[in-house]
């Protein structure tokens, strides 16, 4: 079971504190929470799968070498023992010596005999671990499209528009709304996902007029997209993603990208990961055409 961390413990205070934001959902920083957990527990059940598959393939490559060196040890025990090989005429020590040539191949013969049956149990046992393996990363999946569509299903609180008025009277007894329809992105103001999950510490970043936030994580922390969108630019350490509307964002200081420039993403696909460095953290912004704007208030903190 994992202890709740004092940075998560900050972290959720600090949403907390904060109070609801408009578009926000109900659930905030628990529902993310839950999917980031579901994510890690994937993310680990797959290493687990890579890591038997490795285990796997070298045991093949240790039966084939004990297989040739059984091959060769058989033949050569055939070549000594057939008939008329045994040195007869040989006197006493020819025999001795034949005799204890003969036992040694005997005795090596039964060990790469029982070498090749060990490693077979091995074998056996590795791939039911494998398909255990396999029934595990199923449930993970299952797990996670059901926190996705927990998270999915959770009541957002309206967005009220504005109302103003052209004259005591209105028009024809109508008044007349400014407030102005909602981009799908902006609907996901107060409700974007976290690009990163584990234990982490915030820190704002000032970027020319605007902040951007600093996730300063583990090396090796899986970046997923906050939102779905499609890559319009990537290099080797850093992702931009285009949400509509002219609305982006920007993933910073990456030690490995997963994704190509044209790729369509969905909320929460993987990215690639934080660079494994000493001061390793992601550099998050979320931009309107050429600005940066504040982040906090898409990520509901």
């Amino acid at each position: 079971m994992h202890r709740p961390t004092l940075s998560r413990l900050i972290f959720a205070a600090c949403v907390c504190i904060a109070g609801p934001v408009q578009g926000e959902r109900g659930g905030g920083i628990g529902a993310d929470l839950a999917v980031d957990d579901a994510l890690r527990a994937l993310d680990h059940q797959n290493a687990h799968n890579t890591q038997l598959a490795t285990v796997l393939s070298g045991l093949h490559e240790r039966e084939r070498t004990l297989q040739s060196a059984l091959r060769l040890h058989v033949r050569a025990l055939y070549r000594v023992t057939r008939s008329g090989s045994a040195p007869v005429a040989g006197g006493f020590e020819a025999v001795r010596s034949y005799l204890a040539r003969v036992r040694r191949l005997k005795t090596m013969v039964v060990n790469d005999i029982a070498a090749v049956t060990s490693l077979r149990q091995e074998q056996s046992a590795t791939r039911e671990q494998i398909r255990q393996g396999q029934r595990d990363l199923i449930t993970a999946q299952d797990r996670v499209a059901q926190q996705r569509e927990a998270v999915t299903a959770l009541p957002s609180r309206p967005v009220p528009a504005q109302v103003e008025r052209t004259d005591e009277r209105g028009f024809y007894g109508l008044r007349l709304s400014s407030g102005k329809m909602l981009t799908p992105f902006e609907e996901l103001r107060g409700k974007l996902a976290a690009p990163i999950s584990g234990e982490l510490r915030l820190r704002d970043v000032q970027r020319g007029n605007a902040t951007a936030l600093l996730f300063e994580v583990a090396a090796g922390a899986s970046v997923r997209a906050s939102a779905a969108g499609r890559v319009v630019f990537c290099d080797a350490h850093s992702v931009v993603i285009d949400h509509g509307d002219g609305y982006q964002t920007a993933y910073g200081q990456l030690g490995n990208v997963e994704v190509r420039s044209g790729d369509e993403v969905s909320a929460l696909a993987r990215l690639g990961s934080v660079a494994d460095a000493s001061d390793s953290a992601l550099l998050f912004e979320v931009r309107k055409g050429s600005r940066t704007i504040a982040p906090r208030a898409w990520l509901g903190l």
